[in-house]
């Protein structure tokens, strides 16, 4: 028992050691832990830390509060296709609307995408579906099940080296390579959501960045587990996947 942990307190301590100077020379972000290090498989790089979001002109939403997003239905949309979407069942989401039949839904209709981690009395809604496209390009894999697992976002076809730019303003908590996303951005756009680019060939942002809509982020690439150059593109409500084409514009050459 005395040598385990003896051994044990011997091995921490030489992760500390690597950890310090590993960080050092950039071999991994600043931000891992000995937990991340340690671990039964590869290497997965940890969130970064999370920071508080106040765009230009809003107020910070107040802690406790729920938060709850505002969808304009498309042409083609159907109740199921939003809620598998948005992580809700249909009942869910015809609850939240009020929705007697919810197999009719209107095109321009407003449809409440309610926060379903919190019982906060207070609410603040957030309209989405009107972010600009990050890389011109044509889906090449949407969010959903593909093949035997889920595919928790979409891939944008594109060129090497095409700028990725931030669809949306907030802050970046994440630039650095993240296992087999290879070199990858993740922007915290407040209110519970952040946006992820991943298998980029170069960024162009650091960690604790403001960035404007349509700013460049990175540059497109091949890194990580990928068999092209492409984006792939994730946004998260509280740590939820959803679907991106919900926030995106309906119309990919209206960018702006």
């Amino acid at each position: 028992m005395t040598f385990t942990l003896r051994n044990k307190k011997r091995l921490l301590a030489l992760a500390a050691a690597v950890i310090m100077i590993t960080a050092a020379f950039g071999v991994l972000p600043a931000s891992a832990g000995i937990d991340e290090v340690i671990s039964d498989g590869a290497y997965q790089a940890p969130l970064a830390e999370e920071v508080k979001v106040t765009q230009p002109g809003e107020q910070a939403v107040k802690t406790g509060a729920r938060v709850e997003m505002e969808y304009k239905v498309r042409p083609g949309d159907t109740l199921w296709r939003i809620a598998a979407g948005s992580g809700l069942t249909v009942l869910q989401l015809a609850r939240a609307n009020n929705l007697d039949n919810s197999d009719i839904i209107l095109v321009g209709q407003t449809l409440i995408i309610p926060e379903t981690t919190t019982t906060a009395a207070k609410t603040d809604k957030v309209p989405i579906g009107d972010w600009a496209w990050p890389v011109t390009g044509p889906i090449t894999s949407s969010f959903g099940i593909r093949g035997d697992r889920p595919h928790e976002g979409i891939d944008i076809g594109a060129f090497t080296g095409d700028t990725v730019t931030a669809p949306e303003g907030g802050r970046v908590v994440w630039a650095a390579p993240r296992g087999t996303y290879g070199l990858t951005v993740i922007i915290d756009h407040g209110n519970g959501i952040r946006s992820l680019y991943a298998h980029c060939s170069k960024l162009l942002v650091h960690e604790g960045q403001q960035v404007n809509r349509r700013e460049p982020i990175a540059r497109v690439g091949n890194t990580g587990r990928s068999e092209g150059p492409h984006l792939h593109m994730e946004i998260l409500r509280q740590g939820i996947p959803l679907d991106p084409l919900m926030f995106l514009k309906e119309n990919l050459a209206d960018k702006a």
